[in-house]
């Protein structure tokens, strides 16, 4: 950890990577070595464009109004545990309850919506009105937050990995977007400590990196259990369009499968 540092360059070599950082405060730099890079910082990721200029919309763009209250009581009309969307046609409303006493209330906003407008208390108060009045409670934060769809064309090159928000964003519903983040960093973890532990080679595993994942199936559907029967195979490969999916028990699971198809490939270039 470097508090107070901020990355200002990134390089690479065929056997290490080098992060320069700079303390803000002093202005003092210094260089780090590592042997792979791991960009998990966020939407405006300064380790992207070290892997990838390809970045495209998705077209999921969308503004949400995020209030946070402390209401002096909680109100009988909301749920003290449980969450809930009202799918209005005019301000779609999610409602949390966060850390008791906190509620959150997100509204989705259009495109002719004014952010400074739905950031002034008066509307807040408006808005909040069907559930609480507005002595019943200390409005915390009142922003408007826009969100984006996108996909890195590619999320790693050479020792530069990105993940998280830096490879793919979405509109935040339910988590999804930290949940997605959380799933990169549990498939490339494994991955890494495999190959900085000298467990598994770089040039083999490569290839499988960028193109390949596996599905390990414990409960088959009997169209895809006849699948693998007929074709004397216990992995499957799933390969959407832009996404690639695994099943798993885990990731020792997922780890020996992986590898078994890095060895079964290898051994077929081999004959090849």
């Amino acid at each position: 950890m470097w508090p107070g540092w901020e990355v200002t360059a990134v390089d690479q070599t065929a056997d290490h990577a080098t992060v320069r950082i700079g303390d803000r405060a002093t202005g003092g730099t210094r260089t780090l070595q590592a042997a792979y890079i791991v960009g998990a910082d966020g939407a405006g990721s300064f380790l992207r464009p070290y892997v990838t200029d390809d970045v495209e919309d998705l077209h999921g763009t969308q503004r949400l109004l995020i209030v946070d209250i402390h209401p002096f009581a909680h109100p009988a009309e909301l749920p003290a545990t449980n969450g809930f969307i009202v799918c209005e046609a005019d301000k779609p409303v999610t409602y949390c309850p966060i850390f008791p006493p906190k509620l959150r209330f997100e509204f989705m906003l259009g495109d002719g919506d004014d952010a400074e407008e739905y950031e002034r208390p008066t509307t807040v108060y408006r808005l909040l009105s069907r559930w609480l009045a507005p002595g019943d409670y200390r409005m915390q934060r009142t922003d408007v937050y826009e969100w984006h769809a996108r996909l890195a064309g590619r999320w790693r090159n050479g020792r530069l990995f990105i993940a998280g928000d830096a490879a793919h964003e979405m509109p935040p519903m339910l988590g999804q977007g930290m949940c997605s983040g959380l799933r990169d960093a549990a498939n490339l973890a494994w991955k890494l400590a495999r190959v900085v532990t000298g467990r598994s080679g770089p040039d083999r595993t490569r290839g499988a990196w960028a193109d390949l994942d596996v599905a390990v199936v414990t409960l088959p559907s009997p169209h895809l259990a006849a699948w693998l029967r007929d074709h004397e195979a216990d992995a499957a490969i799933i390969r959407p369009d832009r996404y690639t999916y695994a099943l798993t028990r885990g990731s020792a699971a997922l780890d020996a499968a992986t590898l078994a198809l890095h060895e079964r490939l290898a051994g077929a270039e081999v004959s090849a």
